[in-house]
Order: C-alpha cells, then sequence, then structure tokens
C-alpha cells in the first residue's frame, strides 16, 4: 500500500485483508473438523474389521450410507439460476422419486435374493435373474430419462444396498 493514500482507504485495505484473513481460518477450521471427523469414523471402521468382517462391511455400509445421502441431496439441488447456497427441496423432488423407488427396489430384490438362495439352495437361480433383469432394466432407461434422474436411481440403489447390509449384512 502506498504512503500517501488516505487514512479511510488504509482502513478499507486493512478491513478487507482481515476479511480475507478470517475467511481462510475459517476454511482452515472447517477442514480440520471435517478431518477429525473422518479419523474418528476410520478409527471405527477398522475396530469394527478387527471384531469381525461383518461387522466391519456394517460399519463401512453405516459411514458412507449419509455420506451419499448427503451427495445426492446436494447434486439433485443445484440448478444454474439458483444460488449455491439456497437449499430448497420442491426443486429436487422429481430427482427423489427415482432415489426413493430404487432403493426401496433393491432392498426387496435383496431380501428376495437372500430368500431364494436360502429356500431353493441355489438350485434355480432366481435371484441372479431378477439381479440381471434389474441390470438390464437399468441398462435400458440410462437412454430413456433426464440424467439428474439417473443419477437419482444409481444413489438409491447404492443406498438401498447399503440400508440392506446395515439392517442383514451381506450374507446369502
Amino acid at each position: 500500500m502506498p504512503q500517501d493514500t488516505e487514512p479511510a482507504q488504509k482502513t478499507e485495505y486493512i478491513r478487507g485483508h482481515a476479511q480475507s484473513l478470517r475467511y481462510t481460518l475459517n476454511r482452515i477450521l472447517v477442514m480440520v473438523a471435517q478431518l477429525i471427523l473422518a479419523g474418528l469414523l476410520l478409527n471405527l471402521i477398522i475396530q469394527a474389521f478387527s471384531l469381525s468382517s461383518e461387522a466391519g462391511v456394517k460399519s463401512l455400509a453405516a459411514t458412507a450410507l449419509p455420506l451419499l445421502i448427503t451427495g445426492f441431496i446436494s447434486f439433485s439441488n443445484r440448478s444454474p439460476d439458483k444460488p449455491k447456497n439456497n437449499l430448497s427441496l420442491p426443486h429436487g423432488m422429481l430427482n427423489v422419486i427415482p432415489f426413493v423407488l430404487s432403493g426401496i427396489w433393491i432392498i426387496f430384490l435383496m431380501l428376495f435374493t437372500r430368500y431364494t438362495v436360502l429356500y431353493f439352495n441355489r438350485g434355480i437361480p432366481l435371484g441372479e435373474v431378477a439381479l440381471s433383469i434389474t441390470l438390464s432394466a437399468f441398462i435400458w432407461i440410462s437412454g430413456q430419462i433426464p440424467f439428474k434422474s439417473l443419477v437419482g436411481c444409481a444413489y438409491g440403489i447404492i443406498s438401498g444396498l447399503l440400508i440392506y447390509i446395515l439392517i442383514f449384512g451381506l450374507s446369502f
């Protein structure tokens, strides 16, 4: 800053730098808090895997599920003409429908697959057929629906699987 500037300009200059420094420190604080939470989660996941692989997988699913849902909500509510920090669910409600339906479908599909494996002892591969039909339908609709709805389906499939793992584990 030049020496011959007025005091009001100096004050504004200092205020601008102080604001920038505050913002930087706040961003660092947010990152440190996120790292602490991630470290605690990682510690809990490692402890769960040390008990058993099933407990570890459930812990991993429990960790991933809220992050996945938060990612979906933030993705489905983004719009180029809307401010980034304005969250309004009605804008993304159309994309929530595929998310919820595909999540529920996967939970029921996994239950059906588990039932067929236990009941038919893998003699009749009905679970495999149902999963294959679902995969085929997902591939087919990828060219038929808007991308945001397709992403909603993908998030729903993964969320449904994580919910299933949380409740029933991975065993068939």
